[in-house]
């Protein structure tokens, strides 16, 4: 049995960027052909950096958001993610678009760097985030 656009068991609906920006999610539709299709896409644009948003860290702290191209079932899909790392803590936040993903890894990063700024080390600084 089948779900619209793929079969039964499938991991989600893959999806490749795309639109005048090259920041649009396109979804591909369920053929025997998309799963090469999305790898070879995902391959080149992670060759190219086309899927970063955004990449930061400082000596405590790592903060990266990508598109990963594939929802498993969300409505609206979730297709970038940040990743946030701290010494033996991950966390991460999803996102429905890119703009929506750089928002969301500026705000991580303005957080992260006013904690280690103000609460962590008190009286030492780090770099300013523009």
């Amino acid at each position: 049995m089948t779900d619209g656009n793929k079969p039964c068991g499938a991991v989600g609906t893959l999806f490749i960027l795309g639109g005048t920006d090259g920041q649009e999610p396109v979804p591909l539709p369920y053929r025997r052909t998309s799963v090469p299709l999305w790898r070879a896409w995902m391959g080149a644009a992670f060759e190219t950096g086309a899927r970063i948003v955004g990449k930061w860290e400082n000596t405590h702290a790592s903060v990266s958001t990508v598109f990963i191209g594939v929802d498993k079932e969300n409505v609206p899909p979730l297709l970038f993610v940040t990743l946030l790392e701290i010494a033996d803590f991950a966390f991460t936040m999803r996102y429905e678009t890119w703009h929506d993903a750089e928002i969301g890894h500026d705000l991580l990063i303005r957080l992260i760097a006013a904690y280690f700024a103000v609460v962590a080390y008190p009286g030492k600084r780090e770099e300013s985030v523009s």
